[in-house]
């Protein structure tokens, strides 16, 4: 069972969230930029991208909150605000969010992604990355 892109897979209070004490500075700069797994899949999970994952704040906030170069001078960073991904329940109540596009092609922080994402129904998440050779980047798809 598929859901619309941008599905309320999240709750309100979830998008209000403070900023998690783990995301620091030094994590926003290691894991600032998108980037790809090097096996099928790979496990990506990271301070920063979880707390991406579960405030639906964008790059640009994060970018801005730490007080660091824009996505004009350092490139795309990594976001969870997107366009065009699949959102798929299964039976047990997990939710997998495959690919998707964050922005258009004229914003600094557009990327077209590859990462599948599952949300746990107790609250734990799972980020996968591939190898674009195996899984390149998607949008606007179905989860099937």
């Amino acid at each position: 069972m598929s859901e619309p892109e941008e599905g309320n897979w999240n709750d309100k209070e979830e998008m209000d969230l403070p900023l998690d004490p783990a995301v620091t500075r030094t994590l926003f700069r290691k894991w600032r930029a998108p980037r790809f797994g090097q096996a099928n899949p790979d496990w990506m999970n990271n301070p920063v991208w979880e707390w991406l994952v579960r405030s639906r704040k964008t790059a640009y906030w994060l970018t801005q909150h730490f007080k660091e170069p824009s996505a004009l001078e350092a490139g795309p960073g990594w976001c969870f605000w997107r366009f065009g991904r699949s959102v798929t329940i299964l039976p047990d109540g997990r939710k997998v969010l495959i690919a998707g596009e964050h922005e258009d092609s004229y914003d600094p922080d557009f990327q077209i992604y590859n990462e599948v994402v599952v949300l746990h129904r107790g609250g734990g998440l799972d980020i996968h990355g591939d190898a674009p050779e195996e899984f390149p980047p998607t949008d606007v798809h179905t989860g099937t």
